[in-house]
């Protein structure tokens, strides 16, 4: 979430930009990413007027809020942007499950196997591709990454021979998600974290993914036995990555 703060006919202080920062993050959690966030601070007479514009995928939202002190004027606004946000995503999880829903009542009993067909036991909005690359390290993930450009990278990694997610923080360094009983070793910058979490299918995977807010969500599919990774999509469906067969 991209946040810039402009101050109109006052001072900038950077008191209070950090202070609506800190505020919004706590909307983050109802956002799909990448959303930038713009937020105007101004002075009129005696009024300190804050107004926040989000723009996120299929998504904006307003508000504004007036009162004689600034610091509770982003108060306001912000419980205002995060009620509007919640009630958004809210509905969007309402509307999955529902294509969910659909979606299944219209597959075979015996779809629910994989049956040597990935593609069997998922719903049509989320679309499966398997790992493309070589397995590799997770220093060198953070190498391929950086060149990429991309948020995060999905890659099989060379010593367990499962599927890991790599991404950066805003700090610098790394984040290595792997499955639980890996002990990974890597260097400093990179901070390893395991699944959490029962198996599941891509579907349920999907519904906790909208729940979380997050970019991506690590988890073991409940058909295949195998780490899959499940991210959303930029056309509003979602992206399920599989390990290859050939991971060697």
């Amino acid at each position: 979430m991209r946040v810039n703060v402009t101050f109109r006919h006052m001072d900038n202080t950077e008191a209070l930009r950090q202070y609506a920062e800190e505020k919004l993050q706590r909307i983050k959690k109802y956002l799909y990413s990448p959303a930038d966030v713009s937020v105007v601070l101004s002075v009129e007479k005696h009024r300190h007027i804050a107004e926040v514009i989000i723009n996120a995928e299929k998504m904006t939202i307003k508000g504004k809020e007036a009162t004689d002190d600034m610091y509770s004027a982003i108060d306001k606004v912000v419980d205002k942007i995060e009620k509007q946000a919640k009630k958004h995503k809210d509905k969007m999880v309402g509307h999955n499950k529902a294509n969910f829903r659909d979606v299944s009542q219209g597959m075979n009993p015996s779809d629910s196997d994989y049956a040597g067909d990935i593609s069997s036991d998922i719903p049509a909005n989320i679309i499966p591709r398997t790992i493309d690359g070589k397995p590799m390290t997770a220093e060198e993930a953070a190498m391929q990454l950086d060149d990429s450009g991309s948020e995060f990278l999905v890659f099989v990694n060379v010593r367990s021979k499962e599927a890991n997610v790599i991404r950066q923080h805003t700090d610098g360094n790394y984040e290595l998600v792997a499955p639980s009983g890996e002990s990974p070793d890597v260097p400093d910058h990179i901070i390893p974290r395991t699944i959490d979490g029962k198996p599941m299918t891509a579907e349920e995977a999907a519904i906790q993914l909208d729940d979380s807010g997050g970019e991506f969500l690590v988890f073991h599919n409940a058909h295949s036995k195998e780490v899959n990774v499940i991210y959303r999509r930029k056309d509003g469906d979602y992206g399920l990555v599989i390990p290859s067969d050939e991971r060697s």
